[in-house]
This record gives C-alpha cells, sequence and structure tokens, in this order.
C-alpha cells in the first residue's frame, strides 16, 4: 500500500497530494515495516576528500569510534541547485557536518541540480540524488520561485529507496550551520524549528487572518503552532507525509492564495513566502492528528533555526544556527553582508576547538573561514565576483 501511494503521488495534481500525504499520516501509524530500496538513482560516495581531509579531521574516528562502526539510521536531506550561492552554502552545511563529526550518525542525503557545473565533494556518508529541479520542471510556473525548489524535492521518484535505510530525518536549508549537540539528540518526538513570517507585531493578525482562510478553503486541522521554521526534524514517514502535503498546498497557494486583492507585500501576506505558509497549514494539520494521540509535537523556537545574535551561545540548546538574509552588517556574521565581501579583512578566528565557548554569530564565521579553504570552494573577496548578486 505504501507503495502504491508514493507513486501515485508523483502524478497528481494538489487536491491528490493533499489527500494522498493526509493518508501516508495515517499509514505511517501502523505500517512498521522499511521499503526495500530498489533501483535506486542515488550514489554513496566511498571517495576521501583527499587534500580536505586533513583540514577537517577533529578526531572524529577516536571519539566516536562506536558510532562509526555501525549505518547510520538517521539523515539530513536537502537540495542543492546549481549556483554559486547554493554552492558556498552547501559548504557551510558540509564544513560543520564533518568538523562536529556527525557523519558518524547521520547521512548527509543531497538532493542536487544534474547539471552542477561546479564541484562538489565526495565523502562516505554523502549520497547525491539527482533530481531535476520544479523550477526547470515548470518555469512557467515556478521559473521566478526558486525557493520552492529546496521543498519540492521530497517528490522525486527516488525518495522511498533513498531513504529506505533511515528512521529519522532532519530536513533544513543549505545555508545552516550544525553544531555538536546533535549526538545527544534521540528523540520520537517532531521537533519544529522557527521561522519569522508572522514575526511583525503591525502585518501578523493579517498574516494569521490569511492562513486561517485558506485552512477553511482547504479543510485543515490546527494545532495551534505559529511562526515555524523550515527545519524540521522527526520519525521519517511523517516527516516525508509531511514535506508532501507541503508540496501541494504550495502548488494550491500559487494558483489561489495571492489574488488580486489579497496580497498585501512582505512582511504582510506575501507570494515570496508561500513555502512558509505551506509548511505551518502541512504541520498544523499532520501534528494536529498526532498531538491529540500521542503528544509528539515539539515546536522549538531556541534550538532550531537559531539566529546569529551575539547573546546566543553555542550550546546544548543550539543544533541548527540559520542566518537570516539581514541586510545591514549584523556582527559577528551576516550571510548577506557576506556576499558582498564584507567579511574579506575579518582577522582569522582560531581554529575550532569543540570546548570554546562561542556565540551563534563568531560559530559561524569560524565555519565559514574554514569552509573557504576547502579545495572545491571559491570565497567571494578580491575581485566582485558577479555570481554573488
Amino acid at each position: 500500500t505504501s507503495d502504491a501511494t508514493q507513486r501515485t503521488v508523483m502524478r497528481c495534481t494538489w487536491q491528490d497530494k493533499l489527500a494522498v500525504a493526509t493518508v501516508s499520516v495515517l499509514l505511517a501509524l501502523v505500517v512498521q515495516q522499511e521499503l526495500s530500496p530498489t533501483n535506486v538513482q542515488g550514489v554513496k560516495n566511498d571517495t576521501a576528500l583527499d587534500g580536505d581531509e586533513s583540514l577537517l579531521d577533529f578526531n572524529c574516528h577516536t571519539r566516536y569510534k562506536d558510532d562509526y562502526a555501525v549505518n547510520n539510521t538517521r539523515a539530513i536531506i536537502v537540495y542543492l541547485d546549481n549556483n554559486y550561492k547554493m554552492v558556498t552554502n552547501f559548504a557551510w552545511l558540509f564544513t560543520s557536518w564533518k568538523m562536529n563529526c556527525l557523519d558518524a550518525t547521520f547521512d548527509l542525503v543531497v538532493f542536487r541540480h544534474p547539471n552542477m557545473g561546479t564541484p562538489i565533494p565526495q565523502d562516505k556518508h554523502l549520497i547525491y540524488v539527482p533530481h531535476v529541479p520544479i523550477s526547470d520542471q515548470e518555469p512557467e510556473n515556478w521559473g521566478n520561485y526558486k525557493f520552492h525548489n529546496n521543498i519540492e524535492f521530497i517528490m522525486s521518484n527516488q525518495t522511498e529507496a533513498v531513504l529506505a535505510p533511515y528512521t529519522h530525518l532532519l530536513r533544513t536549508d543549505l545555508d545552516v550551520f550544525l553544531t555538536q549537540y546533535w549526538h545527544g539528540v534521540r528523540t520520537n518526538r517532531m521537533m519544529i524549528g522557527y521561522g519569522g513570517y508572522m514575526s511583525d507585531v503591525p502585518t501578523a493578525a493579517s498574516v494569521v487572518d490569511h492562513l486561517e482562510r485558506v485552512r477553511k478553503q482547504l479543510n485543515l486541522r490546527q494545532a495551534n503552532l505559529f511562526n515555524v521554521g523550515v527545519t524540521w526534524y522527526g520519525p521519517k514517514k511523517m516527516m516525508v507525509a509531511t514535506a508532501m502535503l507541503q508540496t501541494g498546498i504550495a502548488d494550491w497557494l500559487r494558483q489561489h492564495g495571492f489574488e488580486e486583492g489579497a496580497t498585501s507585500g512582505w512582511p504582510g501576506w506575501s507570494r515570496n513566502v508561500l513555502e512558509m505558509y505551506a509548511g505551518h497549514l502541512a504541520l498544523n494539520h499532520n501534528m494536529a492528528a498526532e498531538e491529540n494521540k500521542m503528544g509528539t509535537v515539539d515546536l522549538v523556537h531556541r534550538s532550531l533555526d537559531v539566529y546569529t545574535d551575539a547573546d546566543i551561545y553555542v550550546d546544548a540548546a543550539a543544533l541548527v544556527i540559520h542566518p537570516f538574509p539581514l541586510i545591514d552588517p549584523f556582527p559577528p556574521f551576516s550571510k548577506t553582508s557576506y556576499f558582498r565581501g564584507a567579511y574579506c579583512d575579518s582577522p582569522r578566528l582560531p581554529r575550532f576547538n569543540h570546548r570554546r565557548n562561542m556565540n551563534a554569530g563568531e560559530y559561524c564565521l569560524t565555519v565559514v573561514q574554514l569552509s573557504e579553504q576547502l579545495s572545491w570552494v571559491t570565497p567571494p573577496c578580491g575581485t566582485v565576483d558577479p555570481r554573488t548578486t
């Protein structure tokens, strides 16, 4: 039943996606067996990083010897598009994954554009899955909104087989920084990060009203979760089903959610963040049923999608740091300022030490400076690279 359900999703309309994804959630509660990986196009790379290996050597195989001895049952899943910024962001994620020895407990599964056009790393626990982004598949619908690529990849016909070995998933964006404290996370609860689509007080009420309008139109449930982020962690079946539902809702919003007179522009009701609205609606719908049954929802504002504030320190309450695209310099780290070359003259920070106390921004800059030394990374310093604009 599960195989047939997943294959049907690939061919259906947004109405069908809503129904099928909801059914998948119910199936996840009773179906215990893992799917068999068949016809898998994902490639698990056994080639080491050669020159980059020593750069990212933090004595991991000694510190986590027992973990490396068994296959990982958790995976980080992301989408990598073929442009300079995305590859640079991926270098941050990759570096923080390696230097914190998280490859001992998480595989990194990267659904990527089939034509990268630039070198990308190889690693034993790094799995690439070629996937044509929806912005290329449907340029008339999504060509001007490539953010949707970051969630639509879950609809790949390879998803079932590639993710079959895993029991838990961490889905996030490329421009995040993982911390070592994931080694201590063992939970069957859904953990949901923080988003800012309702954070502007004057317009928040308008956004809430629009989300309630859409929720009623689509007959979705409400779990009173607000400002949910892009980073989710939890049991695989629930994660995949909710992400598929999010994709279907996003398609509906594209067609019907921003009709004339219904759009006020950011930070109000805005087409530019429709994937966040879709995530809000999907999570509330599925988590309402789960929360009523088992209390399996954990909205973590502090641990996932943590800001790069100077007064937030890297500790067990900061699992995923997510710099937001602030325009003005935002010490000690802003990703917008980074791509404008604002940190080119910054002093090199000391080599990362797991015992050193750092705030979130300092930690991000430390990771970035380390990633810039990788053989496949081109920092935006020196001359202005037109790919950064």
